[in-house]
């Protein structure tokens, strides 16, 4: 039994007559850090299973799109409802992540920092196997 998060053997992604992915054999540990770039529109989605993989999966994303008129609790209890975890997760991630004093904040109150903290734990909601962080390229 392999200890792979991700296993992939001549992963091909192609656009009608666009080949953006071309034979990628590709193993990543769990556990370690690994890169993967890529354009806009490159194949780096999710198909099939997706609810599944999902809840293995935590994404740090570049662009924050959080409510900026919900608390930093109430942004998180979205995610916790979609990925159907316990009350108590929200209090645990904001804890790692320092927030727990200002969980009542408005998060258009929060500074930069703040905001890239509340993406941390937003990601590490329910312990994923996963923790991706996205980037857009421009190429």
């Amino acid at each position: 039994m392999s200890n792979y998060i991700v296993e992939t053997k001549d992963l091909i992604k192609s656009f009608k007559n666009f080949k953006a992915v071309n034979g990628i054999d590709l193993k990543v540990k769990e556990g370690t850090i690994y890169g993967f770039l890529g354009p806009n529109g490159a194949g780096k989605n999710i198909k099939g299973k997706r609810e599944e993989i999902l809840r293995d999966i935590g994404a740090l994303v570049e662009t924050f799109s959080y409510y900026e008129h919900l608390t930093s609790y109430e942004n998180l209890e979205i995610t916790r409802v979609v990925l159907k975890l316990n009350k108590t997760e929200i209090d645990r991630v904001l804890a790692l992540v320092g927030l727990s004093e200002v969980r009542n904040k408005k998060v258009k109150e929060f500074s930069l920092g703040m905001k890239q903290r509340l993406g941390i734990a937003q990601a590490l909601m329910g312990n994923p196997k996963l923790i991706m962080k996205l980037v857009a390229m421009i190429m």
